[in-house]
């Protein structure tokens, strides 16, 4: 079963899998104040889209399939819509 981001994104299993596991295995490097600003950015996007009716997305800046890394440092908050822009754009380079 896939979700939407699945779905939209092009990711197969194997490929979001790889995904996860990139993001865990940053996620276990961080100190733990980088750790509580990533679940204070993920907060703060879903108090945007609850103020707002507009769903809101964090974003890996420079994406995990180039090099970034899952780090407050390369994380912003986009709309919905801005998100599936931008990760269009990502995977033509793909």
């Amino acid at each position: 079963v896939q979700n939407k981001w699945s779905r939209t994104s092009g990711f197969n299993n194997e490929q979001q899998a790889r995904r996860r596991k990139q993001i865990v295995d940053s996620y276990d490097k961080l100190a733990d104040n980088e750790k509580l600003r990533i679940k204070e950015i993920y907060a703060e996007a879903a108090r945007l889209s609850c103020e707002t009716g507009i769903t809101h997305h964090v974003d890996h800046i420079t994406p995990l399939f180039e090099g970034g890394h899952h780090h407050p440092s390369n994380l912003q908050i986009l709309t919905e819509e801005e998100h599936w822009i931008k990760c269009a754009e990502e995977n033509k380079r793909r």
